[in-house]
């Protein structure tokens, strides 16, 4: 039942059912439109309910650089929080989006594993 698409009244004046159907008729998938409806909620709270419009683009640098900093996401989360919220600008609100500076995520590194001769020589 995830797969079913919550309905939206026509009429309605929430932020976040005019976004829904913004992304519905772009005929994006339900799947994506849920993602980026749970990052922009997030997003949302974050800055103390304040509309995105009036935190601008400076909030979408301090909401990122956060969530690498305190909440330690992986790269591709924070490029899938990245994208959720250039399309609410760019796209659902028509405010340009340049020039973000925040911190980046890095990629986990891996380390090698090292056996001792004794491990290697059980292994065999």
């Amino acid at each position: 039942m995830d797969d079913i698409p919550i309905p939206i009244s026509e009429h309605s004046e929430r932020f976040i059912d005019r976004l829904r159907a913004f992304i519905r008729l772009r005929n994006l998938a339900y799947k994506t439109e849920k993602t980026y409806v749970s990052w922009i909620i997030r997003y949302i709270r974050f800055h103390n309910m304040q509309r995105p419009e009036i935190v601008g683009t400076a909030g979408i640098e301090s909401y990122l650089s956060h969530m690498v900093l305190q909440r330690n996401v992986s790269i591709n989360t924070q490029r899938t929080v990245l994208n959720a919220l250039v399309f609410l600008y760019r796209e659902f609100l028509k405010i340009p989006v340049e020039g973000l500076e925040y911190v980046p995520a890095r990629r986990g590194q891996k380390i090698p594993v090292v056996f001792t001769h004794q491990e290697a020589l059980r292994a065999t």
